[in-house]
């Protein structure tokens, strides 16, 4: 029988043992109490399956001690609480992840950020400051607050400008623009026009 070597760590150690009780040859004494005292400076371990596994080492030592056949002992069954307390912390890290992804998709459907959004949301900014009366005092939120609808070429974008009127008085108007892009021109059409409110 070739030697059996016991690893000082113990998850080796487990790893190692149930390959030699299911396919052979058995450890002997020796070996055995090797692999106990490896087991058993991390007993304390919670949820480690070492209880299980000193308790399959002590049923062949007391095989090899007393001539008697080897009883395997009982699998320990999960504990109830635990498996419920283990999926209801997974239920909540899928919730979490759902809820970021969720915001994700809600965040680039209302704020567009992708290159042709941008694109459709600074062309119509230009379509709105020519009905402006003072288009040089015009001052755009950020891209952010935007509502961009559509894809692919055409979309339509809602914002608000703060620009001076006829009397010089700064004042906010809310606008649509709904646009085009021809990709021959590469630019972008207007295909209604400007609603400045």
């Amino acid at each position: 029988m070739g030697e059996i070597h016991i690893m000082a760590e113990p998850l080796d150690t487990v790893r190692f043992l149930n390959a030699r009780f299911k396919t052979g040859p058995e450890p002997d004494r020796e070996q055995l109490q090797k692999a106990k005292s490896v087991l058993l400076e991390h007993r304390g371990a919670k949820g480690t399956g070492f209880e299980y596994m000193l308790a399959r080492v002590d049923a062949r030592l007391h095989a090899i001690n007393t001539g008697q056949p080897i009883v395997e002992p009982e699998k320990p069954k999960a504990d109830k609480a635990e498996v419920a307390k283990g999926l209801s912390v997974l239920a909540v890290i899928g919730l979490v992840v759902a809820a970021c992804v969720s915001n994700m998709n809600d965040d680039n459907k209302s704020s567009g950020g992708g290159r042709d959004e941008i694109g459709a949301g600074v062309a119509c900014e230009e379509f709105v400051k020519r009905q402006l009366r003072a288009p040089a005092t015009a001052d755009f939120p950020n891209f952010q607050e935007y509502v961009v609808t559509g894809s692919g070429d055409q979309y339509t974008v809602q914002g608000y400008v703060d620009a001076q009127n006829g009397f010089g008085a700064l004042i906010r108007s809310d606008w649509s623009c709904s646009i085009q892009r021809d990709e021959e021109q590469e630019q972008w059409t207007l295909t209604a026009p400007v609603t400045l409110n």
